[in-house]
């Protein structure tokens, strides 16, 4: 599925938090954007998915699969997410439904979207949640029974169940440690991948990205500052805010491969 934005620019009051971008995803094409808190790259993503908040206004072009976003009605955006386009949000805790098993929330966007029976529904939710690594003794728990990560499997299962053309991550791995980080990530570029949908992954984080995307967008202050592909950005910055994004991630994979064998020596000699 293709996205084209074009001069997309998005207020809230007096204050303009996205100005002027333009960007373009391809069929079947994982591309990322990278940026510090409050560069508007989340912006980018509920823009996507018609999700603004209330007092938000877009103006501009966004084109989903050749329809329109921008201005389309709430029933019409309705219908899109879930069987069109989904997102796995930042935080899994926060976005699943608290009182409510996983199964359950799983089967919800199938409901939504397609007329199936109940053993259809269960069947396909339980499918879901395998492709993530989630068992079926897993799949009426509660979210708060599960760990971080595994939330997060139950996220994406969530997201990717309906089988959607476009899925927009929007700092899925954020509140993870370094190596479910890459369990979850590798999981979910494994599924969009096999599904051939495309994928738009928003994150801070460079170390992320280069697992994630093959081309990305560097967004500043609202601004698209750079875009290029990701280990050309990676290997030659031009721009002072993507060499320190650059430098972030050097410095945090030097700090890991240094602890990581050291946490291991240490374990083995309790």
């Amino acid at each position: 599925m293709t996205v084209e934005i074009e001069h997309l620019s998005i207020r809230i009051g007096d204050h303009e938090v996205v100005h002027d971008v333009n960007m373009h995803v391809g069929d079947g094409e994982r591309v990322g954007i990278i940026g510090s808190s409050g560069s508007g790259k989340s912006m980018v993503l509920k823009a996507i998915m018609g999700l603004l908040p209330q007092q938000a206004e877009a103006s501009g072009s966004i084109v989903v699969a050749g329809e329109q976003v921008i201005g389309a009605s709430d029933d019409r955006l309705a219908d899109m997410r879930g069987r069109v386009m989904s997102m796995v949000a930042q935080d899994p805790s926060a976005s699943l439904n608290p009182v409510t098993s996983i199964v359950q929330q799983v089967m919800l966007p199938l409901k939504l979207h397609y007329d199936l029976d109940k053993k259809e529904l269960h069947d396909r939710a339980l499918a879901a949640l395998h492709s993530v690594g989630l068992g079926k003794e897993l799949a009426g728990s509660f979210p708060h029974r599960l760990s971080g990560g595994q939330q997060q499997r139950a996220a994406i299962a969530t997201a990717l169940v309906t089988s959607p053309s476009l899925i927009l991550a929007d700092e899925p791995t954020t509140a993870l440690d370094s190596v479910t980080q890459r369990a979850v990530v590798d999981v979910l570029t494994k599924l969009v991948d096999e599904a051939g949908a495309s994928m738009v992954f928003v994150t801070h984080d460079f170390a992320v990205l280069t697992r994630v995307a093959n081309r990305c967008y560097v967004m500043h202050e609202g601004r698209v500052i750079e875009e290029g592909k990701t280990r050309q950005l990676l290997e030659r910055p031009q721009e002072s805010v993507t060499r320190e994004l650059v430098q972030a991630a050097v410095h945090l994979s030097c700090i890991l491969t240094w602890t990581l064998p050291r946490m291991k020596s240490m374990n083995n000699g309790w």
